[in-house]
C-alpha cells in the first residue's frame, strides 16, 4: 500500500495543480486539497485538519500520486464536495467530516475497468448553517497488553466479560477524560474481517477468505459509551483498507463496527488502534 502525508507548512494553493481543466466543486466553498494520481480498482484519499492520507486497496493499486493541501479541513460540520478534472471512473465522498468521526472526510476514487487510469481532482468544502460544537484534541495514549485469540476458527471471537487486560484500570481514563478509551487490535486477515466493539465486548469474525488467526486486543480506558462519540481509527499495519464500517448509534445498541478488506491473495498482518 501506498500512503502519502502533508501538512499545510509544506503546501501551496492546490487550484493551480489543474489550472483551468476543472472548476471549483462549490463557488461559495474553500479548496482544501488537490489530487492527481493513476489508479487501478479503488483508492481512499483521507484528511484530517491538514494531513492528507492516500491509501490503495493493494500494492500498485495507486501510482504516481501527488497532492497540495490548500487550506486545512475545519474542525466544524460541514460538506465536503469533488470536482473532477478527469479520470473514467465513479468518485465520491463516502464521509463527511462531524463531531462524531473527529472531523475526517474520506474520498474514494473507484476504477472499475481493467487497467488504470489517471485521475485528478479537487476538493472543496463548504460550511455547515449549524455547526457541531468544537471537539477539542485528546491525547488518548495508553499501553497495549494483549489477549490471544482462543479458537482462531473464523467464528465470533470476542470478550463477552471485559476480562482483556486494562492498563488504566476499570475507571481509568485513557486520556483525561471520564469515558475515554481505546481498543488496540491486531490479526492476520484474509479477504475481509469485521471487528465489533459494544461497551467492552469485542467480537471478530473472517466474512470471507481464511479464518482469522493470531489475533490479538486489549481495551484500554473505559469501554465504548452508550452514546454518540468521536471515533479515531488509526492503523500501524496492514495492506488494504481499514475503515469504521459503523459508529455506535443508538439503532445498532451503541456498537462500533471496523471493516478490514484485504483484496490481495494470501494473508497479511494488520494492527489498529480506535480511540472514542
Amino acid at each position: 500500500m501506498r500512503s502519502m502525508r502533508s501538512t499545510l507548512s509544506a503546501t501551496i494553493a492546490g487550484a493551480a495543480l489543474f489550472g483551468a481543466a476543472a472548476t471549483p466543486a462549490r463557488a461559495d466553498g474553500r479548496t482544501l486539497f488537490t489530487w492527481s494520481g493513476t489508479v487501478d480498482r479503488e483508492a481512499i484519499i483521507v484528511m484530517r485538519g491538514a494531513n492528507l492520507d492516500t491509501q490503495g486497496d493493494g500494492f500498485e493499486s495507486v501510482r504516481e500520486a501527488r497532492f497540495r493541501v490548500s487550506e486545512a479541513l475545519p474542525r466544524m460540520s460541514g460538506t465536503v464536495s469533488i470536482a473532477r478534472a478527469d479520470g473514467r471512473g465513479d468518485v465520491e465522498v463516502i464521509e463527511q467530516p462531524s463531531l462524531f468521526n473527529g472531523y475526517t472526510t474520506r474520498v474514494r476514487v473507484r476504477d472499475r475497468q481493467s487497467g488504470a487510469d489517471r485521475y485528478r481532482l479537487v476538493v472543496s468544502w463548504q460550511g455547515a448553517r449549524d455547526n457541531d460544537r468544537r471537539d477539542g484534541d485528546r491525547d488518548d495514549r495508553g499501553g497495549y497488553g494483549r489477549n490471544d485469540d482462543r479458537d482462531g476458527n473464523g467464528r465470533y471471537g470476542d470478550d463477552r466479560n471485559g476480562n482483556g487486560r486494562d492498563n488504566a484500570g476499570r475507571g481509568g481514563a485513557v486520556g483525561g477524560r471520564g469515558d475515554a478509551g481505546a481498543l488496540r487490535w491486531s490479526g492476520e486477515v484474509d479477504a475481509v474481517a469485521e471487528i465489533r466493539i459494544q461497551g467492552r465486548r469485542v467480537e471478530y469474525v473472517s466474512r470471507s477468505g481464511r479464518s482469522l488467526y493470531n489475533v490479538r486486543f486489549d481495551v484500554r480506558g473505559a469501554g465504548l459509551p452508550a452514546r454518540d462519540v468521536p471515533l479515531d481509527l488509526r492503523r500501524f499495519a496492514g495492506r488494504g483498507n481499514v475503515i469504521i464500517a459503523q459508529y455506535p448509534r443508538a439503532w445498532n445498541g451503541w456498537t462500533a463496527v471496523i471493516k478490514i478488506d484485504d483484496s490481495r491473495g494470501g494473508t497479511d498482518a494488520y494492527d489498529f488502534d480506535l480511540r472514542w
